[in-house]
């Protein structure tokens, strides 16, 4: 099997108003992002096709209560989650 580095996944600013941007290296696929509420319902679901390719991506958000959100990014094989503040 081939050597496959890890993707590298960004999604920034944090904390953030109305707008984040999304890169991703090396999409496999298809390129997806959920955000959600501490208690776990999803208030945010993107997808892009991008396979073999980079990508950025701006991603305006719905208006929601500012706060703690917690993320899921995805390049097709990798994953990666974090938290993400809103702000005024």
């Amino acid at each position: 099997a081939a050597f496959r580095p890890p993707a590298s996944l960004w999604l920034f600013p944090n904390p953030a108003q109305t707008q984040l941007t999304l890169q991703a290296d090396r999409v496999q696929g298809k390129a997806s992002l959920w955000l959600y509420r501490p208690d776990g319902q999803k208030v945010l679901s993107r997808q892009w096709a991008a396979a073999g390719k980079d990508l950025e991506f701006e991603v305006y958000l719905p208006p929601l209560p500012r706060g703690l959100y917690l993320y899921q990014v995805s390049d097709g094989i990798d994953t990666v989650w974090g938290k993400l503040i809103l702000t005024d």
